[in-house]
């Protein structure tokens, strides 16, 4: 089976009731599935084999091939948000040496690069639109103490240099340096 889709995350509701979901898109291995619950007080990752189970359709598929999630008894009992997202792993399987060629096994890695360069994709739409623009000439924002909880950011001066925010500048203040 070739990739036919460009999905990689989705999500769905859980209500307590469910016993299987499609999470529309495909894998190459069952275990490439993270899965995380959110409920009114926040957002959990499940652990697999211990709150859900994963699997290909059909299982033994040698290309890349749709996922199915199953919750088990120990899946948290909070109605809520599950997330389905494929991860990968950005590994290089194949050996072409082998004295033979065998198509499938090239088609699985072909796969594996086509699944990869959609999750790439995905996360960098998702930093795209968190990003603040200022475009030469505007004044940056002024940014908040709290938003450095994660480490330093860069802004736009008004003079079109980057600006470091550092965040040691006192609690309510910000503090910004040329680099």
């Amino acid at each position: 089976m070739s990739v036919i889709t460009e999905v990689s995350s989705s999500t769905r509701q859980w209500t307590g009731a469910e016993t299987v979901f499609s999470c529309g898109f495909q894998a190459r291995d069952a275990a490439d599935v993270v899965v995380t619950l959110t409920t009114g007080s926040g957002t959990v990752t499940l652990t697999r084999n211990l709150h859900y189970s994963s699997r290909l359709v059909p299982a033994n598929a040698r290309t890349a091939a749709p996922l199915e999630v199953l919750p088990l008894p120990a899946m948290p009992p909070d109605p809520g948000t599950l997330t389905f997202t494929r991860r990968t792993p950005a590994l290089q399987r194949l050996v072409l040496n082998s004295g033979h060629f065998d198509p499938s096994v090239l088609e699985m890695e072909l796969d594996a690069g086509a699944l990869i360069d959609q999750e790439l994709r995905g996360a960098l739409a998702e930093i795209a639109s968190e990003a603040v623009r200022v475009r030469k000439g505007q004044a940056a924002p002024l940014l908040n103490i709290a938003a450095f909880a994660l480490g330093a950011l860069l802004a736009m001066g008004p003079d079109g240099n980057f600006m470091a925010v550092r965040p040691d500048a006192p609690t309510g203040a910000t503090y910004a340096a040329n680099i």
